[in-house]
């Protein structure tokens, strides 16, 4: 099973998990994305900021990280190897 936990770290669901995938942008692109959201400010996105680990403090707990800068194929294809790879292992 896969799930979607934003404050995996910060709430400490990485306890009940026996992967983690992190999914990691530059903060220059991390902050267009945010502002690019209806009703985002500057504001909301250091709101956002402050309830988040650092980046590379989560991409250090991590078992696989997925850069999210390039396109969305490019993490499309990151996920699915990534998936493939969880797969096989939880079949041995």
């Amino acid at each position: 099973m896969v799930v979607d936990i934003p404050l995996l770290f910060e709430t400490g669901g990485w306890r009940r998990v026996d992967s983690i995938v992190v999914v990691s942008a530059p903060a220059w692109v991390q902050r267009r994305r945010v502002l690019a959201r209806p009703g985002a400010s500057l504001g909301r996105l250091k709101q956002i900021r402050r309830l988040q680990w650092r980046d590379a403090a989560k991409r250090a707990r991590a078992d696989w990280v997925v850069p999210t800068a390039r396109p969305k194929r490019d993490t499309a294809a990151a996920i699915r190897r990534i998936a493939a790879c969880e797969a096989a292992a939880a079949r041995r």
